[in-house]
């Protein structure tokens, strides 16, 4: 006689991982992994803002994750290693961001693109604060932050080249990115000291018409 079996589907995070124990060590479910590691940086980014880097440890993202500690260390071989894909998450997120908004043509450069990646990713920024004023950050890190920041600058660079044709004509594209990824960048920082959202959007718009005129 045929035995039916009843199949449950896993997807919460704490479910994204099948823990069986082989030679000793927890193992995970391939086809989980990808979608899994992309939770467990959500919720270290969301660690790290409520708490402050130093605050965080593996112990407490693992449980928030609904995992062991060795599993987490599956995906992560320490903190450090968790913290640099937190940050690549985050700069690739908000370079898509920008490079989204500058492609398209609902969107315009001035208000409507800061308004849409501030809503988008604003808030996030905070977690370079907690890096610069953490201890003991190894120069690495701050290396592999420039070198994302370079392909996020890259990619923008090819769109105001083509948003923005008035540029090519007055300045390097490339040093247009620079000086607006700057500037977005210090303005998530002056907002958080107080300054009113009203005075960042303007502050970026007159920059920006500063630096490549009417569009």
């Amino acid at each position: 006689m045929c035995q039916h079996h009843t199949y449950t589907l896993l997807t919460p995070v704490s479910l994204l991982h099948s823990e069986y124990k082989l030679l000793g060590m927890p193992r995970v479910l391939p086809d989980y992994k990808e979608e899994s590691r992309k939770q467990i940086l959500q919720i270290a980014t969301r660690l790290i803002l409520e708490k402050g880097y130093k605050n965080v440890n593996m112990g407490d993202i693992a449980a928030e994750a609904g995992m062991s500690r060795p599993t987490l260390y599956l995906y992560f071989k320490d903190k450090k290693d968790l913290l640099m894909a937190t940050l690549q998450n985050l700069i690739e997120e908000v370079g898509n961001a920008l490079e989204s908004s500058l492609a398209s043509s609902d969107t315009s450069p001035d208000g409507g693109f800061f308004d849409h990646v501030h809503e988008l990713y604003g808030d996030k920024f905070t977690i370079f604060l907690e890096i610069f004023n953490a201890t003991g950050i190894d120069p690495d890190l701050f290396h592999e932050i420039g070198r994302l920041h370079e392909r996020i600058l890259e990619r923008m660079a090819i769109h105001i080249e083509k948003r923005i044709p008035a540029c090519k004509d007055k300045m390097d594209p490339y040093i247009v990115s620079n000086a607006l990824l700057a500037l977005f960048i210090g303005l998530q920082f002056r907002r958080k000291v107080g300054l009113p959202q009203d005075q960042v959007r303007e502050s970026w718009n007159t920059v920006l018409h500063a630096l490549i005129g009417d569009t």
